[in-house]
């Protein structure tokens, strides 16, 4: 599939929604069953593979690093917009 389009040593970036291990509120746990989402943890995700062929998979939660991207993009149109 995408191997093809690769260059040698290419890479491939798959950006997912995850789950955290903590239990689940049960407002969260409806609404995510209500969807039909079967949602997996970080770790339980990087076990998943595309092909048996992937050489390598890191897997990290990048949560806290979009939080900081959207307060700096984000945060001066809120102020000079007063959006609350």
């Amino acid at each position: 599939m995408f191997q093809n389009w690769l260059k040698p040593g290419g890479k491939v970036l798959i950006s997912d929604y995850c789950c955290t291990d903590k239990t689940w509120s049960d407002v969260y746990t409806a609404y995510v069953k209500q969807r039909g989402y079967i949602l997996l943890t970080v770790h339980d995700y990087g076990k998943v593979s595309l092909r048996p062929t992937t050489v390598s998979i890191l897997k990290k939660g990048i949560l806290e690093c979009l939080i900081n991207i959207f307060s700096v993009v984000l945060g001066p149109i809120l102020v000079n917009h007063k959006i609350r």
